[in-house]
Formats: structure tokens, C-alpha cells, sequence
């Protein structure tokens, strides 16, 4: 066994792996939020606040962001493993 993943199999990946860590990670966040995990002030260059890493890790906007970057790459996932899985179908109809 060569240790590589079939297309099939990366296709599947695809469609299905990005948008789980997605929702989970939205879930993680609202549950954050619920429980005062994460803080709900300005950020520095926006409302002057000044603070430390933690907290600007831990701020609202930042989780925000990242999951509009997560929710962006989990779309253009999806749609490559369908693409990929469409491609594969047509090249083993051929065959």
C-alpha cells in the first residue's frame, strides 16, 4: 500500500471534511460567546481600546473573520470535490 488517497476518496474529503470543521467551528464560537469565552469589545484600530494578545485572540471579530475565511475556503472545497467527482465519473464512462 502506497499511502496515497484515491481521487474518489479525495473528492469525498472534499466535499465533506472543510464544511464539518466550518459548522464546528461556528458552534464552537456561539458557544464561546453564550458562556463569556470570548470578548465582545473594540478591536484597537477601531474603538481605541488597547489590550493583549489574549485578547485580541479571544475577540468576537477576530472569530468572525476567521470563520468568513473558513466558510470561503469550505465553499470552494465543496465545489472541487464535486467537480473532481463529476471528472471521475465521465473518465471512468469513457472507459
Amino acid at each position: 500500500m502506497s499511502g496515497k488517497i484515491k481521487p474518489k476518496n479525495r473528492s469525498i474529503l472534499y466535499v465533506f471534511v472543510p464544511p464539518l470543521f466550518f459548522f464546528f467551528f461556528l458552534r464552537l464560537e456561539t458557544i464561546l460567546l453564550k458562556t463569556g469565552g470570548l470578548n465582545t469589545k473594540d478591536l484597537a484600530f477601531i474603538g481605541e481600546e488597547k489590550g493583549t494578545f489574549f485578547d485580541y485572540a479571544t475577540n468576537v471579530w477576530v472569530w468572525d473573520v476567521f470563520s468568513l475565511l473558513l466558510g470561503i475556503v469550505s465553499f470552494f472545497c465543496v465545489i472541487m470535490g464535486i467537480r473532481s467527482l463529476i471528472t471521475d465519473r465521465k473518465r471512468i464512462d469513457k472507459a
